[in-house]
């Protein structure tokens, strides 16, 4: 008897928990989800002409701390990565929304990389350049401060950290967003050739590579035929603020002696070849002034 009971209550037990999921069946045959970073999470009527954006819209939108550049879209076992774009879009553009599927919208974090001391994942208290910058210890002494950038969803966009860093007036200091990321790059090495060469201007040293100075001169197209290459000036700048020590260099020198005539050559070396010294042709006015003078020696003469 007891054990029929037993029966009997376990079969109560599995129709009422089969009855307690039914609903939550029936609701995702029906409605769609989405949690994190909205106004109003939670279950919503699903239409058939919905997208991730109107889905955030009728949640109430982004919060304040909401990563807008990133979000996950799971539909059954797939996951979706929804970008800033599939994010803001609506209509035939946008990302469809099905029933069944779970949309989070994550906490957004500033992602500071490249050559500063602590790369990583900040909080929104370094919502600017500068914070950021500061909170991710500065930057290394290969950093290109001129080149960096904020990478935003599909967007780039150019920043001048070195006058930022410097506080420098009437310089602006964007704001970051949540999922920003402010990246800093590592500086090339650049030399510069001026002077008599086919194709004077920057050039970019190969990294890992000594480069010596008749490489940079060949790849310059090589000298000219005016071209004074005895006297070859190397300019370098020992440190940073630093007057520039200059170097003759007799690239026809003895060969013995290569290093001293063809060097290894460093970033932010420039180089001047000279033109070759000429006579001085003479002008139409130094013609006439040498027939004055004739013409006058020659009165003299006449005279005496």
């Amino acid at each position: 008897m007891q054990a029929r009971w037993s029966i009997l209550l376990l079969s109560f037990l599995a129709l009422a928990a089969a009855g307690a999921r039914q609903p939550a069946a029936a609701e995702s045959a029906t409605h769609y989800y989405i949690w994190g970073e909205v106004k109003n999470p939670g279950a919503y009527p699903h239409r058939g002409d919905l997208t991730v954006a109107d889905a955030i819209t009728a949640a109430g939108g982004f919060t304040d701390v909401a990563n807008r550049n990133r979000a996950t879209l799971t539909r059954g076992e797939r996951q979706l990565i929804l970008s800033r774009e599939d994010l803001t879009q609506t209509g035939a553009d946008g990302v469809a929304v099905m029933a069944g599927d779970v949309i989070r919208i994550e906490t957004g974090a500033i992602t500071v990389a490249g050559e500063v001391r602590k790369p990583g994942d900040y909080g929104l208290e370094h919502a600017s350049v500068r914070q950021a910058l500061i909170a991710a210890g500065g930057p290394t002494p290969q950093a290109d401060l001129d080149s960096a950038y904020i990478a935003r969803g599909g967007k780039v966009i150019r920043v001048d950290a070195r006058q930022i860093l410097a506080g420098a007036a009437g310089v602006e200091n964007p704001a970051l967003e949540p999922g920003d990321v402010l990246h800093v790059p590592k500086a090339e090495a650049r030399v510069t050739i001026a002077g008599e060469v086919r194709r004077p201007g920057p050039y970019t040293l190969e990294p890992g590579k000594l480069e010596r100075l008749e490489d940079l001169i060949a790849a310059a197209g090589g000298p000219t035929a005016n071209a004074r290459t005895t006297r070859v000036e190397l300019r370098r700048a020992r440190r940073a603020g630093e007057r520039a020590t200059v170097e003759t260099i007799n690239l026809e020198g003895p060969r013995a002696d290569e290093l001293q005539r063809n060097p290894v050559l460093q970033s932010g070396d420039h180089v001047v070849v000279p033109a070759a010294r000429r006579g001085r042709s003479l002008s139409i006015n130094d013609v006439y002034q040498i027939g004055i003078l004739v013409l006058t020696l020659i009165s003299i003469l006449a005279r005496n």
